[in-house]
């Protein structure tokens, strides 16, 4: 993945690893750590910074 973005870097990675010819599986059984944002305000920075 590329260490110098601050965001997407799981994205980044399973873009080049999908063209590369590989398969990314997704396992509905794995444990993620995951922080929710503690106000709508901060959600929408959130979104901001990230292009969504």
């Amino acid at each position: 993945y590329e260490a110098k973005w601050v965001r997407g870097q799981d994205w980044e990675l399973n873009l080049r690893i999908r063209q590369a010819g590989h398969t990314v599986w997704f396992d509905p059984g794995l444990k993620v750590g995951y922080y929710p944002r503690e106000s709508i305000k901060a959600l929408g920075k959130q979104f901001y910074s990230t292009g969504v």
